[in-house]
């Protein structure tokens, strides 16, 4: 791992034990509910979408994705050397406008979540909460907004060694490369072979976290995976748009449409959808 890396082991290790700030059982309800009467005394769009489970992965996203910010603010985006910073991320297409208004309420009741989580005592000595981090990088609703449709409309899966999907992550200079049905380039997926410690290095002193065991299987993964790599299935002819494919391209129009328009928010026009009208 280089050494921008280890810096931010060391930025987000501290702020981990802060998630077991998200309550469980009735708790939980009464965190969800409180997030409903923050955008009206009608509401339980939060109680009826979410499960613990599924805040608690979008907080880790959150976590690394806002001590990303906090880095390039404090140390300047030269530390994180030829990493996308945050203004490219900002570049990319949200298509906020094809969000349904319950989704965009519900995105608002996350950030009432976020920036009201409890901050526990931990072990370590660190500057600010995440409650504190978050509401510093994200600041408005209107910001948490356009991140997670950034997000769900620029992310690339990521894949274990037995074709399973683990999460996604957004690589900023190839999500330019616009959609078609009828791609001409072809996304290289395959895993390295990487030896991964079950130790990691603070970066100011010579102690070691050891990494719990049920997490290897992730770490090892995620160390594993290539670049994002493009090859053109073809030859591409001069002036011709280079495209890849968001969906598997043997489905039929409709489920293809219809899956790029509920997960990508937009409505496929590509050559390939007008012929088969």
């Amino acid at each position: 791992m280089e050494s921008h890396s280890i810096l931010h082991t060391n930025y987000e290790c501290s702020r981990y034990s802060e998630l077991a700030a998200i309550p469980t059982g009735k708790a939980f309800s009464k965190l969800l509910a409180s997030a409903d009467a923050h955008l009206s005394p009608e509401s339980t769009l939060m109680r009826d979408s979410y499960e613990r489970a599924d805040i608690l992965e979008l907080t880790r996203w959150l976590l690394n994705f806002c001590i990303r910010i906090e880095i390039e603010r404090e140390f300047g985006p030269g530390l994180l050397k030829d990493l996308p910073t945050y203004s490219d991320f900002l570049e990319l297409v949200p298509n906020i406008e094809s969000v349904s208004n319950d989704e965009i309420l519900q995105m608002r009741g996350l950030h009432h979540i976020f920036s009201t989580l409890k901050t526990i005592k931990s072990k370590f000595s660190i500057p600010s909460s995440f409650a504190e981090v978050f509401q510093t990088a994200l600041p408005e609703p209107k910001d948490l907004i356009k991140v997670i449709c950034i997000k769900q409309c620029n992310g690339f899966g990521l894949w274990d060694q037995e074709g399973e999907c683990m999460g996604h992550a957004v690589f900023p200079a190839a999500s330019f490369f616009n959609h078609s049905c009828s791609k001409n380039l072809e996304r290289e997926i395959g895993m390295r072979l990487v030896l991964v410690t079950d130790r990691v290095q603070n970066a100011h002193d010579s102690t070691c976290t050891v990494i719990d065991s049920s997490d290897m299987g992730i770490l090892k993964a995620l160390q594993a995976q290539v670049d994002v790599v493009m090859l053109a299935k073809r030859d591409i002819r001069k002036g011709e748009l280079v495209t890849h494919s968001y969906v598997d391209p043997s489905w039929n129009r409709e489920k293809r449409r219809q899956y790029l328009k509920d997960v990508y928010y937009f409505d496929c026009n590509c050559e390939r959808c007008e012929v088969e009208i």
